[in-house]
């Protein structure tokens, strides 16, 4: 893209905040180089940026701090380890609930004459599990809760707890309260939902503001070139340039995508 199309040319689909952020940060280095006492023949040098340019590199400025400022608010982490922690959990009960239907699953196989044996695990087996196993374990997690919540009530009978332990389950059954616990709690079903304060979830109006500053210094750069003044537009060309490399970048990337989206499936291997 050339410097002097700018102007007539909307952000490409595809740019996101490290995109707009970025860009922003090159075209202030652009500024500082041109005013700088520093002389190199490839930057044009003035004493100063015109009124009008000055003032709207000043205002882009600030709504890149004022997004950066917003987006440094966002609790992203936070939300991550507490998804980390609910998925930590679902896996271990799970696992323990595995566990317990693999052991009852085993004790109505036994073949002794010990009591409780066979028939009460039989029994158990039926009254937990029934025909469905332990398909609960794949519901969404309220719903495998609120499975879960019954079949603990069931087990924490005397005699449940008896017949498990004569199975040698009484670790399993340790585990399971515990695992259960740890599900309610990764899930914040079995205390009270804390309401945290008001945080930054959303930066778009910062987003748009930055849009719209970095298009509004766009344009007043490009249209401050005089063709009575050729040195303008060089200092135009060296200020934008980095707003041009990136649209050319986003279009390549945005091509090469929907040239792979676009090819043709490998044809199959020959058989034979």
């Amino acid at each position: 893209m050339e410097w002097n199309q700018i102007a007539s040319v909307d952000l490409p689909l595809g740019t996101q905040i490290g995109d707009l952020l970025g860009v922003v940060d090159q075209l202030e280095a652009q500024v500082k180089a041109v005013l700088s006492s520093k002389r190199s023949d490839a930057v044009p040098h003035v004493k100063e940026l015109d009124p009008v340019v000055g003032e709207a590199h000043d205002d882009l400025l600030a709504a890149r701090d004022a997004l950066r400022a917003a987006e440094a608010k966002r609790p992203a982490t936070a939300v991550a380890t507490d998804r980390t922690e609910a998925a930590s959990s679902n896996e271990r009960a799970d696992d323990s609930w595995r566990s317990l239907e693999n052991l009852l699953d085993a004790g109505r196989t036994l073949t002794d004459d010990a009591r409780p044996g066979r028939v009460e695990a039989e029994m158990l087996y039926r009254r937990l599990f029934d025909d469905d196993g332990i398909r609960f374990i794949n519901y969404r997690a309220r719903r495998q809760w609120d499975a879960a919540q019954k079949l603990v009530a069931v087990l924490d009978e005397p005699d449940v707890i008896a017949t498990v332990e004569a199975l040698g389950g009484k670790r399993h059954l340790k585990a399971l309260r515990k695992a259960h616990h740890e599900f309610g709690a990764g899930h914040g079903f079995s205390q009270a939902k804390e309401v945290a304060p008001e945080v930054t979830t959303s930066t778009r109006a910062e987003q748009l503001a930055l849009q719209a500053a970095l298009r509004d210094y766009l344009v007043k750069v490009s249209t401050r070139v005089s063709r009575r003044k050729p040195e303008s537009a060089a200092l135009a060309r060296f200020l934008l340039a980095p707003y041009a490399e990136m649209v050319d970048d986003l279009e390549r990337s945005a091509r090469r995508t929907t040239k792979k989206a676009a090819a043709p499936a490998d044809p199959a291997a020959p058989t034979g």
